[in-house]
């Protein structure tokens, strides 16, 4: 494909989630179709100055949920470098280790806001994770929205063996920043305990969550290790609070479980209501109660395990790989004429 320079600035390197799903696992399938793209260094102060130097040529310039500063975001313009915007999380909320009633974290909110709304609308076209983004990005001036939601490599997420364990594991994945949701399916995992239903709460973190009085087990994320941990996996859990930030959320830990063939439990809230067919292919559990339905079912029904997590496998085949991502960005290059 002929129209370069086209450059791509992620939020960060491999090791975190978004950009390993929306760029990094993209990059391999757009240069077998030909697209000559050059990935600037995330932890490069001057990463944008590679760009500015290259602004006679016209290049066009994929930012991977980076809000810019007025002062960046102006010589960007001004240089005629076009702006391509991807999005995966609610920035104009509020995140759940925030708070409105904490005035640093309103200061910070608004702050958020207010950079979002100026990259959007700078922006030649924003890609967003999901309709709810989406929305927001056009009622607050951006000129071309798409969506294209977050999709894996599958090559990454084998599929786990099937086993007869002796004492399941309940488990769940993600990063410390994410952690207060857990107090959604803690009465439920505390109810499970209470009633001598044997289970193990595995979390997978850089933190550990403080629950001495339940049977949990930290596993440290690592770069090479986090694979391993989450096929140890008989179940996983996405709960999420009914807010603004998780609507925004695009369901990566939910297709994690998925893509890996195990059966999962999540909060019927934003694309977690649109991957989940409850009982067909995973379940959706809105109150305490409901978490313990579920999650007690899983753990009574093995068969029900196997074939839920068979459904949900098949779910992300058929929707949510690298290879159906990947070509809705050629098309959006192709068609814009940015690459």
């Amino acid at each position: 494909m002929v129209g370069l320079p086209l450059f791509v600035l992620p939020l960060g390197d491999e090791r975190t989630a978004s950009s390993r799903a929306r760029v990094y696992a993209l990059l391999p399938h757009l240069a077998r179709a030909g697209v000559d793209f050059r990935v600037l260094n995330p932890h490069d102060p001057q990463a944008l100055a590679q760009v500015l130097a290259r602004s006679a040529e016209q290049p066009t310039l994929v930012l991977q949920k980076r809000l810019l500063d007025d002062r960046w975001l102006r010589r960007l313009r001004n240089a005629g470098i076009r702006l391509v915007f991807d999005l995966d999380d609610a920035y104009f909320a509020y995140a759940p280790n925030e708070s409105p009633a904490h005035p640093v974290h309103r200061r910070r909110v608004a702050a958020r806001r207010r950079r979002l709304v100026k990259m959007v609308q700078a922006s030649a076209v924003t890609v967003c994770g999901n309709t709810f983004l989406a929305a927001y990005a056009r009622a607050h001036g951006a000129r071309n929205v798409v969506v294209i939601p977050t999709c894996l490599d599958l090559a990454a997420y084998p599929p786990k063996e099937e086993e007869a364990p002796a004492v399941p594991v309940i488990g769940w994945i993600g990063s410390s920043t994410n952690l207060p949701y857990l107090t959604v399916v803690r009465p439920a995992l505390a109810g499970l305990h209470r009633r001598g239903i044997p289970f193990v709460f595995s979390v997978v973190c850089d933190r550990a969550p403080d629950w001495p009085d339940l049977p949990v087990r930290f596993r440290p994320w690592t770069a090479d290790g986090w694979s391993t941990a989450l096929r140890t996996f008989d179940i996983g859990v996405m709960p999420l609070f009914s807010d603004d930030w998780a609507r925004g959320k695009c369901g990566f830990k939910l297709l994690e479980y998925l893509a890996t063939g195990i059966p999962a439990v999540a909060s019927p809230v934003g694309v977690n209501g649109e991957i989940v067919r409850h009982g067909e292919n995973a379940l959706l559990a809105a109150t305490p109660k409901e978490w313990e339905t579920c999650l007690e079912r899983l753990l009574a029904e093995p068969a029900l395990r196997r074939r839920l997590g068979t459904a949900g496998r098949r779910t992300v085949e058929a929707h949510y790989t690298t290879e159906k991502a990947a070509a809705q960005w050629l098309a959006l290059l192709q068609r814009e004429g940015l690459a």
